[in-house]
């Protein structure tokens, strides 16, 4: 078996970046948009539903560029930079019903307006959207985009990249709140 690391240098925007990517016999072991990741849902005592931003699987790009799910020196996270760029999560709702969705995102003000922006769609209809305005999270913040429903059941939520720019959407996690 060929095992390698290739790296490349790329500059954005007057920053300079180091890509690698792990390739094993010429396939690119950085693409996981044919993989399954495990359900990483937790329910909490209020019924709260949290879904860990590193347990999505990808979609939507050539698996090639900055896009990833996984580990950084922040966590794990969801790492959607190229336009087009998906991170599907599948998790079980207890109950039909009304949820407010919020999301753990990171920021650090060095771009502009709309530059993380991104496209919600639950079990395949888009309904909500995160507009960005640029703010230094210092870490991860708390957004609230709205309300969806959700089935009794299995339900998919897709958070996918609006445009290629300087900035990526991160995510850490989000979380369901159940509405009266």
């Amino acid at each position: 078996m060929f095992l390698a690391i290739l790296v490349s240098v790329v500059a954005v925007g007057g920053a300079t970046y180091f890509v690698a990517q792990l390739v094993s016999n010429g396939n690119n072991l950085n693409d996981t948009s044919n993989q399954i990741n495990e359900q990483n849902a937790k329910v909490d005592e209020t019924g709260w539903i949290y879904v860990d931003g590193g347990a999505g699987t990808l979609s939507g790009f050539d698996g090639y560029g900055y896009t990833y799910i996984g580990e950084s020196a922040r966590g794990t996270e969801a790492y959607l930079a190229e336009k087009g760029a998906t991170a599907t999560y599948e998790f079980t709702a207890e109950e039909t019903g009304t949820y407010r969705l919020e999301v753990s995102l990171s920021d650090d003000a060095q771009h502009s307006a709309g530059a993380r922006n991104a496209s919600v769609a639950v079990n395949g209809a888009d309904v909500v959207s995160y507009i960005n305005t640029p703010e230094n999270t210092n870490g991860w913040k708390w957004y609230n985009l709205g309300n969806i429903s959700l089935k009794k059941g299995n339900n998919k939520i897709a958070f996918t990249k609006d445009e290629s720019t300087t900035a990526a959407y991160v995510m850490d996690q989000f979380r369901l709140v159940p509405q009266p």
